[in-house]
């Protein structure tokens, strides 16, 4: 049965693929599309990434990289909590690290968004908070400081390691 499905889902891709080979054909940007789709940030988006990312820190050897943003951050450039997507995936690409974690205040606590590589599966450790997921994606909202929190996160994910 496991044949079968992975039959079953090379069929689809394979599919997937003589359609875009159809659209190139066709003459579609993929570039453009690609950038739209996954590159384009505002202005707001890019700086409030930028402050993520200088507010990041390493931990476990390089493994794990863990960023937040305050109220603050966001009053500062008028953005709102939609203008922090991407930020997670960001950092997850760091070179070296298999997890990442990004923090943001919420109403009594902190939401806690994960994402792994190929280690750690983000979804057990976001289910034991009351959240969920994917293994390699997934999220929960944490009562308590940031330095506590941010310490239970990173000290699950150092056991995984």
């Amino acid at each position: 049965s496991t044949l079968l499905a992975s039959s079953a889902a090379s069929d689809v891709y394979k599919r997937q693929m003589e359609y875009a080979g159809m659209l190139l054909e066709k003459g579609v940007s993929t570039t453009k599309i690609i950038d739209e789709t996954f590159y384009q940030k505002t202005f707001v988006q890019n700086q409030l990434l930028g402050k993520a990312l200088l507010k990041s820190q390493l931990y476990a050897d390089g493994q794990i990289i863990i960023s937040n943003l305050s109220e603050q951050d966001f009053e500062e450039l008028h953005a709102s909590i939609s203008d922090s997507d991407g930020i997670i995936d960001q950092l997850r690409i760091t070179k070296g690290v298999e997890a990442a974690i990004f923090l943001y205040p919420i109403e009594n606590g902190y939401k806690v968004s994960m994402r792994s590589n190929e280690k750690v599966k983000v979804s057990e450790i976001a289910k034991t908070h009351g959240g969920g997921g994917h293994v390699r994606a997934a999220g929960c909202s944490m009562k308590g400081t940031l330095k506590d929190i941010q310490s239970t996160i990173i000290s699950e994910i150092t056991e995984q390691l």
